[in-house]
């Protein structure tokens, strides 16, 4: 879906990402894992179109990003930032139809599709009692959640999300990671970037460790998240927890 060829982005003479070349294939949910300023907000402003890159090469489909119309562009990613703000006195429902923009043409009208699009969006990102709600009333949980159903509504080849589940309770980053999942088993390319290692391993198939705008691994979660790794990067000390239901990472203390 996407593939990075040895990528730099250089900002105020730093190097943010350094040399990483990666592949995004469809039919999967990838991670973007790594400490803070490791470079997956950045990476994910990258591959979304909204900085460009110093130095090396992307392709989406294969195809240049400048090959791309903005529509084309806009219809393949979604698009869904860290710190999103809405400015607008709109309604939540309102918010979440802007996603059929993309499909809209001067002399198009609203389609019954466009209608089936948003309401699935809302029912599958759990905006229903917020629908009718100002958007600048809501939480950052409640507007994180319609800001995904933003994304959704444009039924996007590739959902790239930025620590969607940072504000969220427990019961809704369960929801929200399912249905990201769920996109990535219908065929759809999902990057999402992740703090919590645990849910990281359990709801990707492919991780990327990032650390001082490096790629320092790629691959299978547990080939991924080893102890080693663990370790080095985020000086911490670790330990796996085993039983039959589950597998999870327990934080011991910090490397000092």
């Amino acid at each position: 879906m996407i593939s990075l060829n040895q990528v730099s982005v250089i900002r105020h003479s730093k190097k943010i990402l350094d040399n990483i070349s990666l592949d995004f294939p469809k039919g999967k949910m990838i991670g973007l894992i790594g400490p803070n300023g490791a470079g997956k907000s950045t990476m994910m402003r990258l591959i979304s179109g909204v900085i460009k890159q110093t130095k090396g090469k992307i392709l989406y489909q294969g195809k240049k990003p400048g090959t791309l119309s903005h529509k084309e562009r806009a219809c393949t990613i979604g698009y869904l930032p860290q710190k999103a703000e809405i400015s607008w006195p709109l309604s939540a429902q309102r918010v979440i139809a802007l996603g059929r923009l993309p499909y809209q043409s001067t002399f198009s009208q609203w389609q019954p599709k466009d209608a089936r699009a948003v309401e699935d969006a809302i029912i599958h990102s759990d905006c229903e009692k917020l629908r009718h709600q100002n958007i600048l009333t809501l939480s950052g949980g409640e507007l994180t959640r319609v800001l995904l159903a933003r994304v959704l509504a444009g039924e996007p080849e590739c959902i790239i999300a930025d620590e969607p589940i940072a504000a969220l309770d427990p019961f809704h980053q369960l929801q929200v990671l399912e249905i990201l999942k769920d996109k990535a088993l219908e065929g759809k390319t999902v990057i999402i970037s992740l703090h919590d290692l645990n849910l990281a391993y359990r709801f990707c198939d492919v991780l990327a460790l990032l650390d001082e705008g490096q790629l320092k691994a790629y691959g299978d979660p547990q080939h991924v998240l080893t102890l080693e790794h663990i370790q080095s990067i985020y000086q911490v000390n670790m330990c796996w927890l085993n039983n039959e239901s589950f597998k999870a990472l327990f934080p011991i203390s910090r490397v000092i």
